[in-house]
């Protein structure tokens, strides 16, 4: 079966949503520009592929970090905005463990011990979103 358009979806909480099929990412970020940017970009770039996308930029505290880390437990890959996330956002990614889905957008803005300290753990960084696309689709 050969779907013809792309389905797109960004939820936000407190709401639940499983999709059918397609990728799914968890975004760690309060801009939602960004949010919305990168949906699109991979939405384009999955062509015939439901891209859903987890997020939490509207809030300004931490109030639904429960519906966050959730999320984190489910998609496919989790993506920190290093230039938005709160220390707290980057705090629920460093929970996931060694987790081998979690990227790292932008690290270069990141505070320099915890640079170090993903430095020694082997995460995953990338420059931008089109790097990560990049790296995910032709290895690393």
């Amino acid at each position: 079966m050969t779907k013809e358009a792309t389905s797109s979806y960004i939820v936000t909480p407190p709401t639940v949503f499983i999709p059918r099929d397609g990728m799914s990412f968890c975004i760690l970020s309060r801009n939602k520009e960004w949010v919305t940017d990168t949906a699109e970009f991979l939405e384009d770039s999955m062509p015939g592929t439901t891209i859903t996308i987890y997020a939490n930029y509207d809030s300004t505290n931490d109030e639904h970090w429960a519906w966050q880390f959730q999320q984190m437990l489910i998609v496919d890959a989790i993506i920190i905005d290093c230039d938005s996330a709160t220390t707290f956002d980057q705090m629920l990614a460093l929970s996931q463990g060694e987790a081998n889905n979690i990227w790292w957008i932008n690290s270069d803005n990141l505070p320099d011990n915890l640079a170090a300290l993903l430095n020694t753990s082997g995460a995953k960084t990338a420059e931008d979103i089109e790097e990560f696309f990049s790296i995910i689709t032709h290895g690393m």
